[in-house]
Formats: C-alpha cells, sequence, structure tokens
C-alpha cells in the first residue's frame, strides 16, 4: 500500500482505482482552491505517489522533499508543470 499525495479533490471517478488497489489517500486541498504550496511541500515527505493540477508545480524544491516520490499523475491538458528532467533524474515517473 503506498500513501499518494492529493493536490485538491477531483471530479467523481477520478481516484477510485488507487483506493480499490489499497493506496492511502491523503488530500491537501480542499474544494476547487490549489493548496497552500507549504502545505503541499510537507505532505509529500512520505508521498510514493503524487495527483496534481496544472497549477501545481512539480518542481525541484517538491521533488526534493519527496525522497520516496516515484509517480506523478497530473490531471491536465500537458505538463508544463512538471519539471520533466528533475523527475526524470531522481527517477519519478
Amino acid at each position: 500500500m503506498a500513501l499518494v499525495v492529493v493536490s485538491r479533490e477531483l471530479p467523481i471517478g477520478g481516484l477510485e482505482v488507487l483506493t480499490a488497489a489499497g493506496h492511502q489517500l491523503t488530500w491537501v486541498g480542499r474544494g476547487g482552491a490549489a493548496p497552500e504550496r507549504a502545505a503541499l511541500l510537507e505532505a509529500v515527505g512520505r508521498a510514493e505517489g503524487l495527483v496534481t493540477l496544472l497549477t501545481d508545480r512539480v518542481d525541484t524544491e517538491l521533488l526534493e522533499a519527496a525522497p520516496a516520490l516515484r509517480a506523478v499523475g497530473n490531471v491536465a491538458v500537458g505538463y508544463d508543470n512538471i519539471d520533466v528532467p528533475a523527475a526524470t533524474g531522481r527517477g519519478v515517473g
């Protein structure tokens, strides 16, 4: 069972696969508001997975705060919010 951090509430049906597989979900933001950056950085400390939206930056700072992170799921069209070279360099897919 992996800890997966979710940056905020998502449309119905988005996370049932993760919960059905037994993963523990931790919500940072509630409703449609973006989470505070400090709260997101704190939450990812033990996370193996992260589900973000386009406004959530996945950059070197976040990756350094998440040493166990292995995967990022981005609920968006595109991935401009993810520093792909930094993530790839840390083995995050």
